[in-house]
């Protein structure tokens, strides 16, 4: 499960964030350089909030494309809950 909760302009990157679990949250972010989603660190995830613009999902799909048509799919979200740390959930947008 990859419920997508926030989208994000990374310096012309695409990225997203969002709830792999209910009190578990990861994400990815586009490479461009071979045009597949790279599973975000805790780290990188925490850049996303700080440093990137976040754009809601009708500004994300006018800028970058829509993910799984313009954009590829996202991989299926695996891993365990010990590699995206020990943070607290994301709250869904209102």
């Amino acid at each position: 499960m990859f419920d997508i909760t926030h989208y994000f302009d990374w310096e012309n990157v695409p990225a997203v964030v969002g709830d792999v679990s209910e009190t578990h949250f990861s994400g990815f972010y586009l490479d461009v350089d071979d045009n597949t989603w790279n599973k975000a660190k805790p780290v990188t995830i925490l850049e996303l909030f700080r440093v990137a613009e976040e754009l809601n999902k009708n500004d994300f799909e006018a800028t970058f494309g829509v993910i799984g048509k313009d954009l590829p799919p996202l991989p299926e979200w695996t891993g365990t809950f010990g590699d995206i740390g020990e943070l607290p959930p994301l709250s869904k947008p209102s």
